[in-house]
């Protein structure tokens, strides 16, 4: 294969799966170079090594001496140690770790998390360690290294410093998951062992939530469960598990025959998830589970204190009298105020007492103790509603709502004939509404084709040319149909111009036949 193909990774793997294939006997890991034997005995040891040696010798295949170990009691794999107590993190890539400076720019910092995260795996609770860091390397968010960021990072160098080892896996001993689910990151570390004194951890995993957040408690923590039997499928798949959570409605997943309401529609399928595995679920509480809870409730290191802040709108307010000069401007009002004011009650008073108008220190008012309003209505003057309106629709508190909500704000306070209609034409030719605001009319449909009555009432005309010059020098061929029978003619022309097109039209169309055109 050349050097240097993307591809060549994968068609190499693929060689070493045939290369191993043809061992079945021989305890053996293989990732592209790197191949593991793994044997209970040093006799054992000899005979699969031969065994691997012949096979590479049949793919003509070559091994680098140097790079050669045998009869290892520990060996370095994938950057990692496996040793007889477990798997160790590689010291000699950590020390590197810790000598790296403070990131500078977005390529370091990503840099520096594609690093660590190799040995997240070690790192209970990675993820909310590296909140901060995760955060800043989004291409939509702004470069700025703070406290909170290098913190972050000099918590996350101090964890692998001394990373905790972890167990292989026994076959012989059955495993335990626990699980938990905070409101913003699930949990959850991977076991072996037969009584809590003798669990031993396999792995450790958690993550942040996202729109999960939303979900119920009982969803979170379900969701938990799901999301840990994914991330562990390679370690448990087709062995006895038991699930440990301190959420006791858990136990109704496993006898969930049939799931309703929200659950029945997106949550449906964890259940089906679940029931493939052989594992039974068990409540703990949660002083006993306080790993998987520690891992789903991280402390916030970015956490900030959300300040109170109080907003004051001050409205300009007028006295009694600049009310009632105002009033008495509009004709329609003065009239009325004219006749409260008139000792000579008759019968224009009590028809407007009858529409509820009332007077107060020498202002008109409208106050009905059937309306939704408790509090007396400012009848407006003419001149003045526009104002009051920008007032409630236009201005930066007012957030230009539609007709209906600017209708029930000024109604708290304000009273005019007409008003309903006057707010709902002046929110309708609002420019910034009509710009901004998304239309709730359907669009228009597709405009519908005419259909004549009559032959020749609607015809199409068009031009075809220049073609090579033919005889009397017709260069040109005006087309005319008709839209009814589809009837068309061609007639020659010298020269593509209004003029010659009309005058043919006229001519020849229009003089010809007894009707004319419409269209």
């Amino acid at each position: 294969m050349p050097f240097g193909l993307r591809n060549a990774p994968a068609t190499f793997q693929r060689l070493m799966d045939q290369f191993r294939n043809g061992l079945p006997n021989v305890n053996i890991l293989v990732y592209l170079d790197d191949i593991v034997v793994l044997s209970e005995t040093f006799e054992q040891h000899i005979v699969d090594l031969r065994m691997v040696f012949d096979r590479l010798k049949k793919f003509k295949l070559c091994a680098n001496r140097e790079k050669c170990k045998f009869v290892c009691s520990r060996v370095k794999y994938l950057g990692l140690w496996i040793t007889p107590k477990g798997i160790e993190v590689d010291q000699d890539k950590t020390a590197a770790i810790q000598n790296i400076p403070s990131p500078r720019n977005l390529k370091q910092l990503q840099s520096f998390l594609q690093t660590c995260s190799w040995y997240r795996k070690f790192i209970p609770n990675f993820s909310d360690i590296a909140r901060p860091l995760s955060n800043l390397s989004k291409k939509s968010t702004a470069w700025k290294w703070s406290e909170i960021e290098q913190q972050a990072f000099q918590t996350l160098k101090q964890c692998l410093i001394t990373p905790p080892i972890l167990r292989q896996v026994d076959p012989k001993k059955p495993f335990i998951i626990r699980t938990d689910a905070s409101s913003y990151a699930l949990g959850a570390v991977l076991l072996r062992g037969e009584i809590p004194t003798d669990e031993q951890p396999v792995e450790y995993v958690s993550r942040l939530l996202s729109s999960e957040k939303n979900y119920s408690t009982t969803e979170r923590e379900a969701l938990a469960v799901v999301w840990a039997l994914n991330k562990f499928r390679g370690y448990i798949e087709g062995a006895e598990i038991t699930v440990a959570s301190d959420h006791q409605p858990l136990k109704w997943l496993m006898n969930l025959t049939s799931p309703t309401g929200r659950l029945a529609r997106a949550r449906a399928r964890w259940a089906l998830q679940i029931q493939s595995y052989n594992l039974k679920i068990d409540y703990f509480p949660e002083k006993c589970n306080f790993i998987a809870d520690m891992l789903s409730r991280p402390e916030y290191r970015d956490e900030e204190i959300c300040e109170l802040k109080t907003i004051i709108i001050d409205f300009p307010t007028r006295t009694a009298n600049e009310l009632r000069t105002e009033q008495l401007k509009d004709l329609e009002l003065k009239k009325i105020i004219d006749c409260f004011e008139n000792p000579n009650k008759g019968v224009d008073f009590a028809n407007w007492t009858g529409r509820e108008y009332v007077m107060n220190q020498g202002v008109l008012y409208r106050y009905s103790p059937h309306a939704e309003v408790e509090e007396a209505q400012l009848v407006v003057p003419t001149h003045e509603r526009e104002k009051i309106l920008k007032l409630h629709h236009d201005a930066p508190t007012a957030a230009h709502y539609g007709a209906d909500g600017t209708f029930s704000r000024i109604s708290s306070k304000y009273y005019w004939t007409g008003k309903r209609k006057f707010i709902a034409d002046y929110v309708k030719s609002c420019s910034e509404c009509i710009r901004y605001k998304a239309t709730n009319q359907k669009p228009a449909g597709l405009l519908q084709t005419p259909v004549p009555a009559q032959r020749f009432e609607s015809i199409a005309i068009d031009l075809f040319g220049p073609l090579p010059e033919m005889t009397e020098g017709m260069k040109w061929i005006f087309i005319v149909e008709d839209y009814t029978t589809k009837w068309v003619e061609l007639f020659p022309l010298k020269q593509a111009t209004a003029k010659e097109c009309s005058m043919t039209l006229l001519n020849e169309v229009f003089l010809r036949d007894t009707e004319c055109p419409v269209d």
